[in-house]
């Protein structure tokens, strides 16, 4: 088939409509999850983390949880300028948050 160009852009005709397609280099690639590509290593990373680390649904929802209420915490006192908590444990036996070194600087 004779190629036809404007400059370097190729033009198309209704000619080549149902042609077969030309696979280029390197080929093509099949996405494992439905989200842009550019954060499949972000979601690999992060089901890595949760499988080493035996994650539950609920030991997430509790870190979730207390999360937003470090957050409250910030806001509601802004004298607070630095919050360390090394490292967030969840208790296998009841499920609560336990810090086991914590450190927050304030601001007088």
């Amino acid at each position: 088939m004779n190629k036809k160009t404007i400059g370097n852009e190729p033009i198309y005709d209704a000619r080549t409509l149902g042609a077969p397609y030309d696979l280029c280099s390197p080929g093509f690639a099949i996405k494992l999850y439905p989200s842009c590509s550019s954060t499949h290593r972000a979601i690999d990373a992060l089901t890595e983390l949760i499988r080493e680390n035996e994650l539950k649904p609920a030991d997430i929802a509790k870190v979730e949880e207390i999360l937003m209420r470090l957050s409250q915490l910030v806001t509601d006192y802004p004298q607070v300028v630095e919050l360390d908590i090394n490292p967030l444990m969840i208790s296998d036996k009841t499920g609560e948050a336990i810090a086991v070194d914590g450190r927050i600087k304030i601001k007088l």
